[in-house]
């Protein structure tokens, strides 16, 4: 019992030994694609392999080879996975399978599922052809509005075969077209993948783009890349992943009847001058020709699509109509009314800029220009290099200048303008050069040119000249006397300076002359002579220098006043020391004058005056003066002679009446008065008194 016991046991040990030893596959290989020259994987793995690992494509067994294909035949771990190097089409690409051979008569051997290892190999890039004729891309594909038409796609020599997709502008249509894919007879294991559009276009898709796009693989270049989420089943049952794709690309020529509209200025009023332009676009493929017509001519205006006006004229004035015509028919006639205005054009200067003028030659500019109102004319020359200032030159369309001269070099345009309703309208002509040309010319009104240069005594002399030239100065040189000097020398005290270019006016320079602690024997006329190769010219400068007025002189001049001022307050104070002054009066209580009852003049007292309000009474001399007056025709000046009222009126005004200028004739006085001023004898002192000038001028007071 223990024997059969023990032999049971034993068979079932075996049994379970040997059902535990079945070698099977946990992994076969799968379809793959790969590039020419990459590494490629395929794996196979064995659980409870007993048997040596082999390896088959295109059913034949295939070695180890070094450098080519790696595997183990007797992997402890059961992976017999092949690693293929530097794969190509011609060597690699086909159908694999992987094998266990038998490790006894019990154990039976493997054979895997056959693996498609594809070495891909990049189309050529798809092209167009119709009926047959090959289209270059860029190209126009003519198609017939509204009827079908077929284009072919062909990408040739692929591994697998490219799948081929259709685009009208971005919209897929793939969905019209039909793809078959053949083995290229120029190139084993490849194919030829050749896909039929059959499609109809319309109006709309005139100009637009029809694209083919051929997506592969192997299509490395990323550049021309275009990623796709789709995945793309061939009709071989196997499935590609394409991410990039190479296109050609067409432009539809979709030929359709034409329709016409009008483009421009449609508006009633259309200003004289502007550039009117009239289109007549017809939408027509093909290009439709275009028949302008006027109103009021039987003859046709014009056969283009665009008419143009340059400064359009009134006569332009009408109703033009237009209408297109190509091989699909005719457009309907379409309209427009041109009601013309005028502005001002400028047509072009004569001659035309840069010109060219010697000196002293006539200069003539004509701008010819165009408008109604007939546009004023201005030429204007540009001041200095600044652009924003101008000088007025002429009013006329031709400028004249009979006497050129460097004033008149430069920059000039002409301006144009004129009103129209109300509306002021302004164009200029393109700036015209002018050049002058000739012996040098000194400026003379400008304010740097001096003709006269006033200096005093040690100062320093500053001689300038502006001039212009044209060619460049070759000589310029200062001269005085025996001695000259050279533009950028020095001689003792002059210094020339360097010709200064002016920085406004071209051609224009500065000439300067420094004079250092000037004396009076530098009071001349200094030359300033300028030559360049078409002559010379000479300009004087004269320089004055004054002495400063001695200290000596001015002592002199102030103790003379000082001394003249003490014997004048002398003579004053002597006077009226002496009692003979005559205009010591006071007024009384009515306002009258009186005499001084300190005075010894011997003039008599006024005395009161009548009721009436004039002063009847006469001043009187005393016997004495009387005596001294026809002895020597002198007298005392009468008070009252002395002073004048408002009016001319003496001693102001008593009692409310107005005195009258008492009389020299009656006064006893020889000298006239003239109502402003008194020309009297001086009245003879006694005694050791020095007799005043003979005549004295008293000026009449106002109160």
């Amino acid at each position: 019992m223990w024997i059969t016991i023990s032999l049971v046991i034993a068979i079932s040990i075996l049994l379970t030994d040997t059902a535990s030893g079945v070698q099977e596959f946990d992994a076969e290989p799968a379809d793959t694609e790969a590039n020419p020259l990459q590494s490629v994987r395929l794996t196979c793995r064995v659980r409870s392999r007993k048997g040596e690992c082999v390896w088959l494509k295109n059913r034949r067994v295939v070695g180890k080879i070094p450098g080519k294909y790696q595997f183990s035949r007797e992997p402890a771990d059961g992976d017999c996975s092949v690693t293929i190097s530097t794969a190509r089409l011609e060597e690699d690409d086909g159908l694999w399978q992987c094998q266990v051979t038998m490790a006894s008569l019990e154990d039976l051997g493997l054979e895997s599922r056959e693996a498609q290892l594809t070495i891909r190999e990049p189309p050529q890039p798809p092209r167009l052809e119709e009926h047959d004729t090959q289209v270059a891309g860029g190209e126009r594909l003519a198609a017939r509005a509204g009827e079908p038409k077929k284009v072919r796609c062909v990408s040739r020599m692929g591994n697998p075969p490219a799948f081929i997709r259709w685009f009208l502008g971005n919209e897929e249509i793939t969905h019209s077209s039909a793809q078959t894919n053949a083995s290229d007879v120029a190139k084993p294991r490849t194919f030829t993948a050749s896909s039929l559009l059959h499609y109809t276009f319309e109006k709309a898709d005139n100009s637009r783009t029809l694209s083919c796009r051929a997506y592969h693989g192997a299509y490395a270049d990323a550049s021309s890349s275009h990623p796709s989420l789709d995945s793309i089943r061939l009709d071989n049952s196997h499935q590609l992943t394409a991410t990039a794709y190479k296109e050609i690309v067409v432009s539809l020529d979709v030929m359709y009847r034409p329709t016409a509209r009008l483009e421009g200025n449609s508006r009633e009023d259309i200003e004289e001058g502007a550039n009117l332009t009239l289109r007549c676009v017809a939408d027509a493929n093909p290009p439709a020709n275009i028949v302008w017509r006027k109103s009021g001519q039987a003859s046709i205006f014009d056969i283009k699509e665009r008419i143009s006006f340059r400064a359009v004229q009134r006569s332009d004035s009408g109703v033009y109509s237009c209408s297109a015509k190509n091989d699909m028919g005719d457009s309907p006639e379409m309209q427009v009314v041109v009601d013309v205005k005028y502005k001002p054009r400028i047509v072009r200067i004569e001659p035309p800029s840069p010109l060219t003028f010697d000196m002293k030659e006539q200069i003539r500019l004509t701008c010819v220009a165009e408008g109604n109102p007939t546009p004023k004319i201005s030429w204007l020359q540009r001041f200095g290099r600044d652009p924003k200032v101008w000088n007025m030159r002429g009013r006329e369309s031709t400028l004249v200048v009979s006497n050129a001269s460097y004033a008149y070099q430069g920059v000039y345009i002409c301006e144009a303008a004129n009103e129209i309703k109300g509306k002021l309208y302004r164009v200029q002509s393109q700036e015209a050069r002018v050049d002058i040309k000739g012996p040098p010319q000194v400026m003379t009104e400008h304010s740097r040119t001096r003709d006269r240069v006033v200096a005093g005594s040690d100062d320093d002399a500053l001689l300038a000249v502006f001039f212009c030239a044209d060619p460049r100065p070759r000589d310029v040189t200062w001269s005085w006397g025996s001695q000259s000097l050279l533009a950028g020398k020095t001689l003792f005290r002059y210094v020339a300076d360097p010709l200064i270019a002016d920085e406004e006016r071209e051609d224009c320079y500065e000439a300067r002359l420094t004079v250092r602690g000037v004396q009076k024997g530098d009071s001349r006329r200094f030359s300033l002579n300028v030559t360049n190769d078409r002559g010379t010219t000479e300009h004087i400068v004269e320089l004055d220098v004054r002495e400063p007025v001695s200290m000596s002189l001015v002592m002199a001049v102030t103790a003379g006043g000082v001394a003249f001022l003490l014997l004048f307050l002398t003579i004053l104070v002597y006077l009226i020391r002496s009692e003979k002054m005559c205009f010591s009066r006071k007024y009384n209580a009515t306002g009258m004058f009186k005499n001084d009852p300190n005075s010894d003049s011997g003039s008599a007292s006024s005395g009161e005056q009548p009721s009436g309000g004039h002063n009847t009474s006469r001043d009187k001399l005393t016997p004495k003066e009387s005596k001294n007056v026809k002895g020597n025709q002198s007298a005392a000046i009468p008070p009252d002679a002395l002073y004048a009222g408002r009016s001319g009126q003496v001693n102001g005004q008593a009692n409310g009446q107005a005195q009258q200028a008492p009389s020299l004739a009656t006064s006893g006085v020889a000298g006239a008065y003239d109502g402003n001023s008194i020309k009297v004898p001086v009245v003879q002192f006694q005694g050791q008194r020095p007799p005043p000038p003979n005549v004295t001028t008293v000026s009449v007071q106002q109160f």
